[in-house]
C-alpha cells in the first residue's frame, strides 16, 4: 500500500472515529432525557402511575427506567443504593 493510500485510510479511520463519537454523545442525551424528566415530574409530586400514564409506559417500567439510574449513580460514586418511590 502506498504512503498516499495508507493517509487517506488514516484520515477515513480518524473521521469515522470522530463520527462515533460525536453519535455516542448524542445517544447519552437522548437516553437521559426520559429518566431526568420521570425524576422532575416525581419531584413534583406525580406518581409513577401518574408519570406512566402521560408517558404511555406501564407504572413498573417507569420504576425500572429510574431504579436503573438510581443503581448505576450509586455504582459510579460509590455509594449504597437508596431510592424511594411513591407508589
Amino acid at each position: 500500500m502506498t504512503e498516499d493510500a495508507k493517509r487517506k485510510v488514516r484520515a477515513e479511520l480518524r473521521n469515522a472515529q470522530a463520527a462515533f463519537e460525536r453519535a455516542e454523545v448524542q445517544r447519552e442525551k437522548v437516553s437521559t432525557a426520559p429518566r431526568e424528566s420521570f425524576e422532575r415530574a416525581q419531584i413534583a409530586g406525580l406518581t409513577l402511575r401518574e408519570i406512566g400514564e402521560v408517558v404511555g409506559l406501564h407504572h413498573t417500567r417507569v420504576g425500572e427506567i429510574l431504579g436503573a439510574s438510581s443503581r448505576l449513580i450509586a455504582d459510579l460514586e460509590g455509594q449504597p443504593l437508596a431510592t424511594s418511590y411513591r407508589l
